[in-house]
C-alpha cells in the first residue's frame, strides 16, 4: 500500500443557526474522508489532551496546531490546524477517581448513563457551532477513545487508540468513519477484536509483555507506526 505524502483536508457541513443555546443544536451531515495526522502528530495530541492547558498548548505547536482555550477545558481539548481547516478534538482517558467510575461504568454496559459521555455530545455541538463549516476529527485514548467513538455520529472522522471495550461493545459494527489502533498486547482494548467495520483496524506489534499491563496500554507506542497518515 502506498501512503499520500501530500496532505488531505477533511470535508463537512452543518447547517448554519443563529446562536447555541443547547437546544437549537447544528445538524451534521457526514462525509467519507482523509486524515491529516501522521502517527508522531497523533500521538502529541492524544499526549496533549491529557495535559494541563498551558502544557496542551506548547505540546500542539510543535506540530502547527494552536489549542482553542474558549472551548477547551481538563476533559477536552480543541485544537485548530494553522495549516487548514481541520479541527481536532481530544477527549482525555482515564485521570481520576471519577473517570474511573467511568471506566466501571463502561466495562458493565452504562457509559451512556454517566457525566463523561453525555457531556461529550454537548461538547461537541458547541464545537460545530464555533467552528460551522470546518472539518472536525475526534481523537481519544482508552476511555477518551470510547468517548470519541461515542460521538462519530457528530464528527467527520474518528481515531481511536487503545480504546477501552465493554459488554456493549462486544461484536459491535463500527462506523465507516473510524480508525482504531490498538498495541497487540493490550488486554484493556482486547474485546474490540470482536467488532467489525469501521475504515481501518491498526494493530501495533509491541515489544511490551502481557506481564506489563500499564505499559502495554500507553499511548506512546503510536509513534512505532511511523507512518506518514493515518
Amino acid at each position: 500500500m502506498v501512503w499520500m505524502t501530500n496532505r488531505h483536508n477533511l470535508r463537512g457541513s452543518i447547517e448554519d443557526v443563529n446562536t447555541f443555546d443547547g437546544e437549537n443544536q447544528p445538524r451534521f451531515q457526514p462525509h467519507e474522508l482523509q486524515s491529516t495526522l501522521t502517527s508522531d502528530e497523533l500521538q502529541t495530541l492524544i499526549h496533549a489532551s491529557y495535559a494541563d492547558l498551558d502544557d496542551a498548548e506548547k505540546l500542539a505547536k510543535k506540530y502547527g496546531y494552536y489549542l482553542d482555550k474558549e472551548l477547551s477545558n481538563e476533559e477536552n481539548k480543541v485544537f485548530k490546524d494553522r495549516r487548514d481547516d481541520d479541527v481536532i478534538i481530544g477527549f482525555r482517558g482515564t485521570k481520576n477517581n471519577q473517570d474511573i467510575a467511568t471506566d466501571i461504568a463502561l466495562a458493565v454496559g452504562l457509559e451512556n448513563y454517566t457525566d463523561r459521555f453525555d457531556k461529550s455530545r454537548s461538547f461537541v455541538d458547541k464545537v460545530r457551532f464555533k467552528y460551522k463549516n470546518n472539518p472536525i476529527l475526534a481523537i481519544g485514548d482508552s476511555l477518551g477513545g470510547s468517548i470519541a467513538e461515542s460521538v462519530g455520529d457528530k464528527v467527520d472522522r474518528v481515531i481511536t487508540s487503545n480504546k477501552g471495550v465493554g459488554l456493549r461493545g462486544i461484536g459491535k459494527k463500527i462506523r465507516k468513519n473510524q480508525t482504531d489502533i490498538r498495541n497487540d498486547t493490550d488486554y484493556i482494548s482486547l474485546l474490540s477484536k470482536t467488532q467489525h467495520g469501521g475504515r481501518e483496524k491498526i494493530e501495533i506489534k509491541d515489544k511490551t509483555t502481557w506481564l506489563q499491563p500499564l505499559q502495554s496500554h500507553e499511548h506512546k507506542h503510536i509513534r512505532e507506526l511511523h507512518r506518514s497518515r493515518i
